[in-house]
C-alpha cells in the first residue's frame, strides 16, 4: 500500500482556496500510484475556525465543499479530509470535527474526532460533539483507524490532556492495522520531538505503524509546523522514521 501525507496550509474560511489546494495534491499523489492520501485535520475549512462555528453559513459551505470534491477528486486513489461536519447524534452540541474518506466520488468513510480539548489555545469542547463510536476503514488490505489529532494525546501529562475515554485503543481493539493521525497541531519549541515520542510508545503498544499529517502555515496568530511522518514499531526517533519539511507544503510518500 502507498500513503502520501499532504502537509498544506489552509485558509480559515478560505473553501475555494481550500478546496482547489486538496485537488492539485491529490492530482500529484494519484500521479504517483498512491493509494490513500490524507490532508490535516479540518483542511476543507482552515483551524481554528472558533466563533465561525456559530455561523450556519460556515457549516454550510463545509458540507458543500466536501460534495463539490467528491465530484472533482482524481478517480481511483481515496482521499481523506478533515470538515465540519452536523452531529448524528440525537443530542449534545450540534456539530462535530469529522475526518472523512472520498473515494470514487463517494465519502466511503466517517471518523469523528473524540478528545475535543480546551486548554491552550484551544476551545473545541465549546462547538463540537464527541464520538460516540469507533470503526476501521478497511481498504487496500489494511485496517486504517483514523484519530483526529488530540485522540492520540491522551498519555501525555501535558495539562488537560487527561481523558477517560482511549480513542487509540478504541481503534486498536477494533483490529486497526495501521494508525493515521490527521493534525493541526501548533508549534512550540520542542513539540515535534514529544510527536515522536508519543508515536513512538503507540506504535509500541499497538503495533502498529503511525501515519501522522499535520497543518502547516498560521491563523489567527497560531503556528503550524508541519513536520508530518511516518514511525514503524521499533524505529528508533528520529533517526529511521520517515519526516517532512518544517513550515512549508510538501507531498511525503510512504509504502507500506
Amino acid at each position: 500500500m502507498k500513503i502520501a501525507l499532504a502537509q498544506i496550509n489552509s485558509v480559515i474560511g478560505g473553501f475555494e482556496t481550500n478546496r482547489q489546494k486538496i485537488i492539485g495534491f491529490a492530482a500529484e499523489a494519484a500521479s504517483q500510484n498512491v493509494d490513500l492520501v490524507l490532508f490535516p485535520e479540518l483542511a476543507v475549512c482552515g483551524y481554528p475556525p472558533m466563533d465561525l462555528l456559530d455561523q450556519n453559513a460556515f457549516t454550510e459551505q463545509n458540507i458543500r465543499s466536501v460534495r463539490i470534491l467528491q465530484q472533482s477528486l482524481p478517480p481511483d486513489i481515496a482521499v481523506g479530509i478533515g470538515f465540519v461536519n452536523r452531529t448524528p447524534y440525537s443530542h449534545g452540541k450540534s456539530l462535530v470535527n469529522e475526518y472523512g474518506i472520498i473515494h470514487n466520488c463517494r465519502l466511503v468513510f466517517e471518523q469523528i474526532k473524540t478528545l475535543l480539548p480546551t486548554y491552550d489555545v484551544f476551545d473545541e469542547a465549546r462547538n463540537f460533539e464527541p464520538a460516540q463510536d469507533w470503526n476501521v476503514f478497511v481498504f487496500a488490505g489494511e485496517r486504517i483507524g483514523i484519530a483526529v489529532c488530540e485522540d492520540v494525546w491522551r498519555e501525555t501529562d501535558i495539562p488537560g490532556t487527561s481523558y477517560r475515554i482511549d480513542p487509540v485503543r478504541m481503534l486498536l481493539d477494533k483490529g486497526a492495522t495501521l494508525l493515521c493521525v490527521p493534525s493541526a497541531s501548533p508549534f512550540v519549541a520542542g513539540k515535534h520531538e514529544v510527536r515522536l515520542e508519543l508515536a513512538r510508545r503507540i506504535a509500541a503498544r499497538g503495533n502498529v505503524p503511525i501515519v501522522y499529517v499535520n497543518a502547516v502555515g498560521a491563523n489567527d496568530s497560531i503556528i503550524f509546523d508541519g513536520r508530518s511522518f511516518v514511525l514503524s514499531p521499533g524505529q528508533t526517533v528520529p533517526d529511521t522514521c520517515s519526516t517532512s519539511v518544517a513550515f512549508d507544503e510538501e507531498l511525503l510518500v510512504w509504502s507500506r
